[in-house]
C-alpha cells in the first residue's frame, strides 16, 4: 500500500501553539500510512525544529521578510518535488502563500487550520476565495 504524502506548511517552527500542535501531528500520525513533510517559511528561532525533524522531513525556506514573493516560487518548487496528496497549512501567512503556489500544482487537496480569532474578516475572505476556486 502506497503511503499518503502529507505536506504541512507553517510560518515557522518556533515555540507556539500552532507549532506544538504540528509537533503532535507528526509525532503521532501512523508512519506506515503517511509520508510526512514539513515546510516552514521563515527563519525564526526554531525551538521545535529538532523535535519535528525526528518524525518528519523538514524544509526551512529561511525567508526573512514575511511579504516576500520568492516564498511562492520556493513553495511551487517544493510542492512539485514532493507531489503531496494533502497540504495542511497552519497560520495565515503559510495559508495565503500555499494557496497561491497551489494554483501551479492542482493535484493536492489543501486543508487549512485556523488557530485563533484575531481577524475573522481576513480568515473568512480567504475561505470564500478558496471555495470559489474549488467549485
Amino acid at each position: 500500500m502506497e503511503r499518503i504524502k502529507l505536506l504541512y506548511v507553517i510560518t515557522s517552527v518556533g515555540l507556539g501553539g500552532a507549532e506544538k500542535l504540528l509537533l503532535s501531528y507528526v509525532k503521532n500520525l501512523n508512519k506506515n500510512k503517511y509520508s510526512l513533510y514539513v515546510c516552514c517559511l521563515r527563519e525564526k528561532p526554531d525551538d521545535l525544529f529538532l523535535d519535528i525533524s525526528k518524525y518528519s522531513t523538514v524544509y526551512n525556506l529561511k525567508i526573512n521578510n514575511r511579504f516576500n514573493p520568492l516564498i511562492i516560487f520556493a513553495l511551487i518548487k517544493l510542492i512539485r518535488e514532493i507531489k503531496p496528496d494533502i497540504i495542511h497549512t497552519h497560520l495565515f501567512q503559510a495559508r495565503v502563500y500555499t494557496a497561491i503556489a497551489k494554483l501551479f500544482y492542482n493535484q493536492s487537496v489543501i486543508i487549512t487550520q485556523k488557530h485563533n480569532n484575531v481577524n475573522l474578516i481576513k480568515h473568512n475572505v480567504f475561505i470564500r476565495a478558496m471555495q470559489r476556486k474549488i467549485h
